[in-house]
């Protein structure tokens, strides 16, 4: 790797899945690392437990001395504000300040980095991904962008390692710094319109990216994916014609079975501790990278049935058997769509009980009657107010007018503290579940989870 020329850096934003990533890659490769975030979390605490300091105040008085100089490279996420104070002191510092996705970039320039993009399915893909490539035995680098609990942490550091599995997040622009020797494509659904106004211009985006990847490498695309790329090497998966398919999938006890199907030849059974068929597709995508990389078949069955998982992307959390728990990300509604339809299709004729937080005001103003259709396959749904991240309010976007256009189901808007109160009040027994949005709202997942089994310690009382 590529490792910048500073004995200390400073990360603006420390807690975001794919900075504490850099900062915890950094900080293995002896760099003195520190950061601040706006508040503790799972990534917080894992780079406390490394010994970095983090603060979690906005001021300039917080920063530790040894980083407060004009020789510490700063990195920050666009998610900070742009009226943030240390971000700002820095900058008027002198300090040499780049985006997450430049260090990112300059970080991976000597590795062969197998990209993953997409709008959904980045985190959980790319988990599954260095999942398979330990179990086949090549090594490789990850930076992921969730809490993968095969590699207990976002990020894996590999000395030895060839190649390095990265997400590619088109937030921003940033998937454009990576020059990748394979990338995958899962989707390409309208998303971040904050950022690029259109779907045609977020298209455009990825099209520039795909002219990215190395000639020598190969383009993996998914089902529905129409990419216009003269790369000479490019493959689809997911789609009876593609050369990588799934058959005789299968969802039983919280595994999902299939038959992997390569250039139209059954190879194999697999097993997936996961449920959804579009979590099948992400699988689909990872072995394909494997394959293409000299993986056998009998390696990858091994690892994928001994995939852990990611936090947060459909997990399950133990429940009573009366009640079944499960928490995801989903923050688009094509993603909410396939979480409700795993869920309907591994417990059939069960009630669906959803909570969930949009994320961002612009995402729910631009997907306002996606989100009221998808939201209304529910049974019931608690809905949180918007988690506003990096942005200000809109006017008239907001939770109460949502649900207000969200038929046929009970719809209860709640903030925070009414959450668990609503919940008990409206849980019924037999239901299912599901917890989803991309905000804060996994501050209630133990809660809920806990309430669930001391329904039934209290019933076998």
């Amino acid at each position: 790797m590529n490792l910048p020329p500073h004995t200390h850096v400073f990360f603006v934003g420390i807690g975001g899945a794919g900075m504490s990533a850099l900062a915890g890659l950094l900080h293995g490769q002896g760099i003195r690392v520190a950061g601040y975030d706006r508040s503790p979390g799972l990534m917080t605490h894992k780079l406390m437990g490394l010994g970095i300091q983090v603060i979690f105040d906005d001021s300039v008085d917080c920063i530790p001395a040894e980083w407060n100089t004009s020789n510490t490279l700063v990195v920050y996420t666009p998610a900070i504000p742009s009226n943030s104070i240390l971000l700002n002191h820095f900058t008027h510092s002198g300090n040499q300040v780049m985006k997450r996705a430049q260090l990112m970039g300059d970080l991976l320039q000597s590795t062969q980095v197998l990209a993953v993009a997409g709008t959904h399915g980045k985190t959980t893909t790319s988990a599954l991904l260095i999942q398979l490539l330990n179990a086949a035995g090549i090594p490789a680098n990850a930076l992921i962008g969730g809490y993968a609990l095969n590699i207990h942490g976002n990020y894996q550091s590999v000395p030895s390692g060839a190649f390095t599995v990265a997400e590619a997040d088109e937030f921003d622009r940033s998937f454009l710094t990576l020059h990748p020797f394979a990338a995958i494509f899962n989707s390409l659904d309208a998303d971040h319109l904050d950022i690029y106004g259109t779907k045609e211009e977020l298209c455009k985006n990825y099209m520039f990216f795909a002219d990215t990847v190395r000639q020598d490498g190969f383009i993996l695309t998914g089902p529905g994916v129409k990419l216009t790329s003269t790369h000479p090497k490019v493959l689809s998966f997911g789609m009876l014609e593609s050369p990588f398919f799934a058959k005789n999938i299968q969802t039983q006890q919280g595994l999902t079975t299939f038959t992997l199907v390569v250039n139209q030849v059954s190879v194999g059974e697999f097993q997936l501790p996961m449920l959804g068929r579009h979590n099948v597709n992400n699988a689909l995508a990872a072995i394909a990278v494997c394959l293409q990389l000299g993986a056998s078949v009998s390696d990858l069955q091994k690892g994928l049935a001994e995939f852990k998982g990611v936090y947060r992307r459909m997990q399950f959390h133990p429940t009573s058997s009366e009640h079944v728990y499960f928490d995801d990300y989903a923050h688009h509604p094509t993603e909410i769509d396939a979480a409700i339809l795993a869920l309907r299709e591994a417990f059939p004729g069960r009630r669906l009980l959803g909570v969930f937080q949009p994320h961002l005001f612009s995402r729910t103003r631009d997907f306002w009657a996606d989100f009221q259709s998808s939201l209304s396959a529910l049974d019931e749904l608690i809905l949180l107010d918007i988690y506003p991240a990096r942005e200000n309010k809109i006017p008239g976007i907001t939770s109460k007018e949502l649900g207000r256009g969200i038929t046929g189901i009970p719809v209860h808007t709640v903030e925070h503290p009414s959450l668990m109160p609503t919940f008990k009040s409206v849980l019924k027994q037999g239901d299912v579940v599901l917890s989803i949005g991309a905000g804060d709202i996994d501050m209630h997942c133990s809660e809920i989870a806990q309430h669930l089994n001391q329904i039934q310690y209290a019933k076998l009382a």
